[in-house]
């Protein structure tokens, strides 16, 4: 590599970090004590403290933790780990420090990724430094870190996967497939979602190029053999683990028609602006609030008219003749078969819209757009007129919809990835990842076609500072990471023992979405400053034993569920203390904001909470009091779970 090469791409590096500082205001100033997002972030960081905790001090498998569900403990084979943070989190003494940093390499990397991916395949760097921008900061990575997603915030590893794939396929080089493979590893670790998604990316990529350059395909199944090997070799120490959680537990099903959809895109939502913008952020999402439900109303993916615009420069230069399309009618008014199909599927059309949606005009309008939409697609791939990344960002654009069209919130059709329901995918929106990165690739051929269309550098100049606009989402949601003063107290208590929190999760509580889990994630950030066991918890792949073991309890099953009894169990709650303890239980920990929104969900149980509390516990028994909790201690008995072993 030439000198001049390096440093060029230093500088692309060091400007896109420049960047992501900028636009993730202020969190640089707060890289110690506050983190961006919210509730699930504290669950993302109890994973940072468990891969260093179970790999430098344990010496033990990640895949499993004796730290939550005390005493059988957690099989962690599915969990939403992200291990590859995790491991480079390793060197951080500091678990919100590492947190940060992570997220702020997210947004750099992924527009140097981006930027090699698309200077390789569109050959001209200023096009490739803006399809970098595009990708990295597009409003759907800000938004999976605003929700504290870790492991959704990780889409830096995409197009350094893409780059060594498609090298792999068109270079002779054998350091290509392992390069792949070693990015397809991180996709993997970082979470299993995207692996199925860059799973599907490859198969179509493959799939259209065996079509197109069937040859190029052929001489390459060496080298993707190798590619695949390499991976399997390298993942299997994840996989393993993760493949024996699906052969011995029963998941708790985290999926259905109705969660599908809450998580889902509206199909107009790409054309929208950005939703998290500080100026008209908040009109944007008002405008769909009343017409859809769920991420619907919150236009995710959305893309920018700026790289619309591109898009669009790109498309009228390589999109077919008007004659093409001349042709294709005239051929199909001239069939007189293909004519009684269209008079046939007129009426059809008809009969099935009023049925369907009445006189809901709207509701029309999208459905006969897709349907046309997808006509005029299988002719163009079947004519070879369109191009991969057109014909991938479409694909991944209709996967982020989910199971049912939604165009303004009406339900028009079903789409293809209700056949993917059953697989353990709940926020199909996450799709949009796919999209930008075809979408990104686009854009930058439009802007290449653009800038060399006039001489003046202005209009490349307008269009990045419109993209730096339109895709503005600071000043990022950051939340406070200090605790109470009990958890640093209970830090210094020795001994192995565990403790209960009350609420117990997980919680699962009906809405009009279906049964959702309410699983108090700050718990989790709790239990890395006390490093004490606890009953119960929350993972991402939920198992019926672990949920059974805690309602098998009488006293646990009381606290979880205390609507199903009418009558206080005093008997029981005079042996609470004696159960805790056989359990080794040390300390409940009764968290008074959590029991206030529980009992807004489930009304009465605040107060049977606190009368079982009560019945339970004397006043003595406080160890600790402040606005957010009240500590009891449980006398200790002289037998414990461990002892009885």
């Amino acid at each position: 590599m030439a000198k001049s090469s390096l440093i060029s791409m230093v500088l692309v590096l060091g400007f896109y970090s420049l960047l992501a500082v900028l636009l993730t205001c202020p969190l640089a100033f707060h890289l110690s004590d506050m983190v961006p997002g919210s509730y699930d972030v504290w669950a993302h960081l109890w994973n940072l403290w468990w891969v260093k905790k179970s790999i430098l001090e344990l010496h033990s498998s990640p895949f499993f933790t004796g730290f939550l569900f005390h005493p059988n403990g957690a099989d962690l084979g599915l969990h939403e780990m992200s291990l590859a943070n995790g491991i480079l989190a390793l060197p951080f003494s500091s678990i919100v420090f590492a947190y940060n940093i992570l997220c702020l390499t997210s947004f750099a990397l992924a527009g140097f990724g981006m930027y090699l991916l698309a200077r390789y395949v569109i050959k001209d760097s200023k096009a490739a430094f803006i399809s970098g921008f595009i990708y990295a900061f597009a409003p759907y990575h800000f938004f999976e870190v605003s929700l504290g997603h870790l492991n959704m915030m990780s889409i830096q590893w995409m197009p350094f996967y893409a780059l060594f794939l498609i090298k792999t396929v068109k270079e002779k080089k054998l350091i290509s497939p392992v390069l792949a493979a070693i990015f397809l590893l991180l996709i993997s670790l970082s979470t299993w979602q995207y692996a199925l998604y860059i799973l599907l990316f490859t198969l179509l990529y493959l799939a259209y190029l065996y079509l197109n350059e069937r040859a190029v395909v052929v001489d390459s199944i060496k080298r993707l053999s190798l590619l695949l090997l390499s991976y399997l070799f390298l993942a299997s120490p994840a996989l393993f683990p993760a493949i024996a959680s699906v052969l011995n537990h029963e998941r708790i099903p985290m999926s259905s028609l109705q969660t599908a959809m809450y998580y889902s895109n509206d199909a107009v939502s790409v054309f929208l602006p950005n939703g998290l913008h500080p100026l008209y952020g908040d009109y944007m999402r008002g405008l769909l609030q009343n017409t859809a439900s769920g991420w619907s109303n919150y236009p995710v993916s959305s893309i920018g008219f700026s790289v619309l615009f591109l898009i669009a420069c790109h498309l009228a230069a390589g999109m077919p003749k008007k004659e093409w399309f001349s042709e294709k009618i005239r051929s199909a008014l001239a069939n007189r078969r293909m004519v009684i199909v269209i008079i046939t599927f007129t009426v059809f059309d008809a009969l099935f819209s009023y049925t369907a949606f009445g006189l809901d005009f709207i509701a029309w309008i999208g459905f006969n757009t897709a349907l046309f939409a997808t006509i005029l697609l299988y002719y163009l791939v079947k004519e070879k007129k369109i191009s991969f990344w057109l014909l991938s960002a479409i694909v991944f654009w209709t996967l982020s919809m989910g199971p049912l069209l939604q165009f303004f919130g009406r339900f028009c059709f079903v789409l293809p990835y209700i056949l993917l329901l059953p697989l353990p995918i709940r926020a199909f929106y996450r799709a949009s990842a796919f999209m930008n990165l075809s979408v990104a690739i686009l854009a930058g051929f439009g802007f290449s076609e653009l800038s060399n269309r006039f001489k003046s550098r202005l209009p490349s100049f307008i269009i990045l500072i419109q993209l730096f606009f339109e895709f503005l989402s600071a000043p990022i949601l950051l939340s406070v990471t200090n605790v109470p003063d009990f958890y640093n107290d209970l830090a210094a208590v020795k001994g192995d023992f565990a403790v209960l929190d009350v609420p117990t999760p997980p919680m699962f509580i009906e809405t009009d979405r279906g049964f959702i889990i309410a699983d108090m994630p700050k718990y989790l950030y709790y239990q890395t400053i006390h490093e004490k066991k606890t009953i119960g918890g929350i993972t991402s792949g939920m198992y019926y034993e672990e949920v059974n073991l805690l309602d098998s309890n009488p006293l646990l099953h009381e606290l979880r569920h205390p609507e199903e009894s009418s009558v206080l169990n005093q008997s029981l709650m005079q042996k609470a203390n004696e159960i805790l303890d056989y359990y080794n239980v040390r300390y409940v920990i009764l968290h008074k904001k959590d029991l206030d929104e529980w009992d807004k969900a489930k009304h009465g149980t605040e107060d049977k909470i606190e009368q079982t509390l009560g019945l339970s516990f004397s006043e003595n028994d406080t160890a600790f009091e402040d606005d957010e909790i009240r500590v009891f201690r449980v006398r200790q008995e002289n037998i414990s779970i461990e002892d009885s072993n």
